[in-house]
């Protein structure tokens, strides 16, 4: 067993995204609000044989909410109406950045053809009072460089433009490692969130990540540590989150299965 003592102290405002509403036919998939801060850890990770001492330091973080309604624990039994596709394609990246002076967040979620449903793009100053602290909304763009036979980053490129004029940010993202977030519960097929497995049932599942298959549906949903560098050389840490379920026209994705060359 793990044992998880950590606490996150600010160092920058709680970023509330835009209203998440996802309906593929006549399906209520998603209507959420989420908010995402930046922060740093203190406390301790314990395994069975290490202990890790969590330092603000050293450790760099983010925490998010939400509320709402959102497609995880047992389905909807009612029948799918006509008009809904039968596999609605998922398309979704969502990084929050951590600079010495910078808090960045953006996200988006894309259609099949790569309109975009959903997206949010802010920065804001680090500081001791969030409440304090302006934040700067923009619109995006990003690159990807495809791992070859997967569905996720081996390289990524952002550039956010304030809303209200300004110069752009130009971030680049080097990839250090991919964590499976089957391993914490999304889309497990026996231990996924909302599921009900009785009244006091503990398990743990062990794999290599050097050895994942990648055409797994269970292992699409990845966030990816990286290092992040702004145009004027400034170094930080952050995540990329990636979860691409079916077709997507502009990353020549064309079904479920299809791995990206």
């Amino acid at each position: 067993l793990i044992a998880i003592t950590v606490k996150l102290t600010s160092r920058g405002p709680a970023f509330e995204e835009p209203h998440f509403e996802w309906k593929p036919g006549n399906l209520t998939l998603m209507d959420i609000t989420r908010m995402t801060q930046n922060g740093t850890w203190t406390g301790f990770i314990q395994t069975p044989t290490t202990r890790f001492e969590v330092t603000p330091g050293s450790w760099l973080g983010t925490r998010d909410r939400s509320w709402g309604i959102r497609p995880v624990g047992p389905r909807d039994p009612s029948p799918r109406a006509p008009d809904g596709p039968a596999l609605p394609n998922y398309y979704w990246l969502w990084g929050p950045l951590n600079f010495p002076d910078l808090n960045v967040i953006f996200d988006v979620n894309e259609n099949s053809d790569g309109s975009r449903w959903h997206e949010h793009a802010s920065t804001a100053p680090v500081g001791d009072d969030p409440s304090a602290l302006p934040v700067v909304e923009g619109t995006h763009t990003y690159e990807i460089g495809w791992r070859p036979n997967t569905r996720r980053a081996d390289s990524f490129s952002l550039t956010i433009t304030p809303k209200a004029g300004g110069p752009s940010e130009f971030i680049k993202l080097r990839v250090l490692t991919t964590f499976y977030m089957m391993g914490v519960g999304y889309t497990h097929p026996t231990w996924g969130h909302g599921y009900y497995v009785g009244p006091n049932e503990r398990t743990h599942d062990e794999f290599t990540t050097a050895g994942v298959d990648e055409t797994n549906p269970g292992f699409n949903h990845v966030q990816i540590l990286c290092e992040a560098t702004r145009a004027d050389g400034t170094i930080g840490m952050g995540i990329l989150e990636m979860s691409i379920r079916g077709p997507h026209e502009p990353s020549g994705l064309r079904n479920y299965v299809d791995m990206h060359d």
